[in-house]
């Protein structure tokens, strides 16, 4: 059909988000498995709504690729982006594909969530306790890996490696978050910790202290971190 006929659940608000990726600038093709793009495609969407304490539920997919990209690559592509959105009980339910000299990766993804219950970023209030899931810097310390020579483990090379080729949406957690009743407010850090805390501040018109001792780092980004400034 020319377009998708969605039923959302009554007496939930939709959600809207969507992102692209671009060769170059967001991926190194010939250093990325193509199932592993699809599944990073496929994340950062569905991050955008778990910070909304959201549930995900339709993809949009949009394909700009060239002549270089063959039927087995896109297939990977998509068992990549279908593997993931099955975790997460989303459906891919349309979307496009173009010629363009650059590849380019787009998804729109849409969400529920309960009416009045979106965990906005501006809503941070004074005395709010700043607080991360999982560990931060790992995914950046696996593009450092693919980007310069870097002298690590074996081990600690897969573990970073994995992080940022397949990273991990918190979809549950954020469903847990808004589900308290005492989180203000909520914002996907995969930009990095700083630029996006700054956002959380400026929207909520707080200031923030954070303590660099309590950072939750890895023992595989210190690694890489530390070998990093030995290159």
């Amino acid at each position: 059909d020319d377009a998708a006929v969605l039923n959302l659940p009554p007496g939930e608000q939709l959600l809207v988000t969507t992102d692209l990726l671009v060769e170059g600038s967001h991926f190194l093709r010939n250093q990325i498995p193509w199932s592993a793009l699809g599944h990073k495609l496929m994340a950062v969407n569905l991050s955008d709504i778990a910070a909304m304490g959201g549930t995900p539920r339709f993809a949009v997919v949009n394909l700009g690729i060239d002549e270089r990209v063959t039927v087995t690559e896109v297939e990977a592509l998509y068992r990549g982006l279908q593997d993931l959105a099955e975790r997460f009980e989303t459906r891919i339910v349309g979307g496009d594909t173009v010629y363009t000299p650059t590849i380019t990766l787009g998804l729109t993804l849409l969400g529920t969530v309960p009416v009045g219950s979106a965990l906005l970023r501006s809503r941070a209030e004074p005395g709010d306790l700043l607080l991360v899931t999982g560990t931060l810097g790992k995914a950046a310390a696996g593009l450092e890996i693919l980007r310069r020579e870097v002298s690590v483990a074996d081990g600690i090379r897969k573990q970073v490696l994995e992080a940022h080729y397949r990273p991990w949406p918190r979809v549950q957690e954020g469903r847990i978050l808004s589900s308290l009743g005492w989180v203000n407010a909520l914002i996907d850090i995969s930009d990095g910790l700083a630029s996006e805390v700054g956002h959380l501040c400026t929207q909520s018109r707080v200031g923030v202290e954070i303590w660099w001792e309590a950072l939750p780092i890895a023992p595989s980004t210190r690694d890489v971190a530390r070998a990093c400034t030995s290159c």
